[in-house]
């Protein structure tokens, strides 16, 4: 039981090569940071996507997109890291993850996409 707990942990801590990160500055005003911190972690799903989908396939559309907001505010620099986390022939998933300048992981998101083969 304990070496399959370890095992999930790093699978979800250690997204291996098909990592995409990028960041992003806020600035105080809630609105700013509602209309362009979905985008930001669309843009970085999609770059995790792109490093593993060969180029002669249609391009994955995500399908569906849940995030959960953990705590602290979303102001400031903020890094995001976005990784394809299990794929098929046709659907991949992905995690993403906000971190905030003091290291705090603020917001987290799961994704699907979906894409012919």
């Amino acid at each position: 039981m304990k070496a399959e707990t370890a095992l999930q942990d790093s699978y979800f801590t250690c997204p291996d090569l098909n990592l995409a990160e990028g960041e992003i500055d806020l600035d105080s005003s809630r609105s700013d940071s509602e209309g362009r911190v979905l985008p930001f972690i669309v843009q970085l799903c999609q770059a995790a996507l792109q490093r593993i989908e060969p180029s002669d396939r249609n391009t994955p559309i995500l399908s569906s997109l849940s995030t959960r907001h953990i705590g602290g505010e979303l102001t400031g620099r903020l890094y995001g890291q976005a990784w394809v986390e299990k794929q098929g022939d046709t659907v991949a998933f992905l995690r993403a993850k906000l971190i905030n300048e003091r290291g705090d992981i603020v917001m987290t998101a799961m994704a699907t996409s979906h894409h012919s083969s």
